[in-house]
């Protein structure tokens, strides 16, 4: 019994020795505040380091080498001696080094400008600062402070704040995602995200690229005679300015040509198209020096009509077909009151095959309906029409984005094709308003006429018009598509219409198709 509690004695005393060791070892230990979050080394306690990419607090490479010179017996270097290393002469510390921390103590009040953690060129460039940490009340250094990084400088507010916001030393210029030396506040496509191909979709030196807002002189028509009938010179006047092959990268026109629309170019009647550059006092191109006028009487600036030509043709055979081989009712005009059977009458169509930018997703163009048929011949057979067809192998899931069946995009939201029925539905702006009845004792109203200001000079002085609209189509970037567009009487070879065309232009972005004020 007696060895038992003799044995149990020493075991007690043993483990306490045990304890105090390991007490001992614990005071030694510098390992406390690892693992806690930081920016730079200065918000690490002494002895630890900012790890710069998990921006942790480590075990600093230094502090290991002065345990390993501690334990084999070398003279460790003091607080103080290593912290004079990094005070310059006049006694201002130097910028801190995240990798070299200074240690040593500060005097309270003292401030130290911190490691810039931005790239290197963008220090002290607009905005871009590195931070400052100010010692503490116990001597001890706070956390830096007041530092200013780059920012993507993109968007509608940094774009025009007057600030450097990424700190490349140019204001409101935009960040250049793409590289392509424009950068986003000027280019309309920066990301992948916006468009396929962001490179491509700013071309400085081609007046049709597709950043819609910049405001550039369009002059690819400025050397263009006005005389001229040549169809790629009428591509020219309304905005398509580059020409191209259908086995060429390069986007642009491939061929242009002037037909009826069946597609037989020697039975289009004189005068049916040309250039103005102006129609009346105030109708002006809406962009260049020159616009395309299609017509089933005279492209003539004062308009003149015929009153005798009687020359026939047909319709677009496919779009007939399409349209179960009749022309499409008006949905305004009731069911039997627009023409939806007869003649074409004094036709053309203006076809065009185009290459399209590979970032280009859509394209719109404006157009400016004029008729002599206006008011006497709203929801009758004799309906003028003009149409806008566009071959193109765009799908969509989305019905709103899908182009017509019929391929028309001549047509408003409610389906009313361009011509004199859009005045009871809305389009027609420039004429007076009309609640009576028409020539066949049809009752008609018209309430949407501001005025015939536009008109005065233009021929049409007495009948009315659309005022500017704008026709747009969806397409698949990089395809070769068809656009025709004509125009022609039905049933009869008098009141005729005319339709003025300009300001071609691509875009990145898909929108609704058809024709209206945009």
């Amino acid at each position: 019994m007696k060895l038992q509690k003799l044995a149990l004695i020493f075991l007690i005393f043993t483990l306490s020795l045990v304890s105090c060791g390991s007490d001992e070892e614990d005071d030694g230990d510098t390992s406390s505040g690892v693992g806690q979050s930081c920016q730079s080394t200065f918000d690490c306690r002494v002895g630890l380091t900012c790890d710069p990419e998990k921006k942790i607090c480590v075990e600093s490479p230094d502090e290991e080498n002065e345990k390993n010179d501690s334990d084999s017996g070398s003279s460790e270097t003091s607080d103080s001696e290593h912290s004079d290393d990094d005070v310059s002469d006049t006694g201002n510390p130097e910028t801190p080094d995240d990798n070299d921390p200074i240690t040593g103590d500060c005097t309270p009040g003292e401030t130290q400008k911190c490691t810039y953690q931005g790239a290197p060129e963008t220090e002290d460039v607009g905005p871009c600062r590195a931070g400052i940490r100010t010692c503490k009340d116990d001597g001890s250094w706070g956390k830096c402070e007041g530092e200013v990084l780059p920012v993507n400088e993109t968007g509608n507010e940094l774009c025009a704040d007057g600030i450097d916001n990424d700190c490349n030393g140019k204001i409101d210029d935009g960040t250049d995602f793409d590289g392509d030396g424009n950068g986003s506040c000027s280019d309309c496509c920066e990301t992948t995200e916006v468009c396929p191909f962001p490179k491509e979709a700013w071309d400085k030196s081609n007046p049709a690229h597709l950043c819609e807002y910049e405001e550039i002189s369009y002059d690819c028509d400025s050397e263009i005679q006005q005389d001229s009938t040549d169809p790629y010179d009428y591509a020219k006047a309304i905005g398509i300015c580059n020409t191209t092959t259908e086995d060429s990268d390069k986007w642009g026109l491939i061929s242009a040509e002037i037909s009826t629309p069946t597609g037989l170019s020697t039975d289009v009647h004189k005068g049916s198209n040309g250039l103005l550059s102006k129609l009346g006092d105030l109708i002006k191109p809406r962009e260049g020096g020159l616009m395309l006028g299609l017509s089933s009487g005279k492209v003539t600036d004062p308009f003149t009509g015929y009153t005798s030509l009687d020359n026939y043709s047909g319709a677009p055979a496919d779009w007939l077909e399409a349209n179960d081989e009749k022309f499409p009712a008006a949905p305004v005009c009731e069911e039997g009151h627009s023409g939806t059977q007869g003649g074409v009458r004094n036709a053309v169509m203006l076809t065009m095959k185009i290459k399209a930018p590979k970032s280009a997703r859509s394209f719109r163009f404006n157009i400016y309906f004029l008729t002599e048929e206006y008011p006497k011949w709203i929801c009758s057979q004799y309906n003028d029409f003009f149409i806008a067809l566009l071959d193109s192998e765009y799908t969509s899931s989305d019905p709103t984005l899908q182009n017509p069946a019929d391929k028309n995009l001549a047509m408003d939201a409610s389906g009313n094709p361009v011509g004199i029925n859009l005045a009871p539905a809305g389009l027609f702006t420039q004429c007076k308003n009309y609640n009576g009845n028409n020539a066949q004792n049809y009752h008609v109203e018209v309430t949407s006429c501001i005025g015939t200001d536009e008109l005065k000079g233009t021929g049409f002085e007495s009948n009315g018009g659309t005022g500017w609209l704008t026709t747009r189509g969806n397409i698949v970037g990089g395809e070769i598509i068809t656009l025709r567009l004509a125009i022609w009487d039905l049933n009869d070879a008098q009141y005729d219409s005319l339709v003025l065309i300009d300001n071609f232009k691509w875009d990145v972005a898909e929108y609704k198709p058809g024709t209206g004020q945009y």
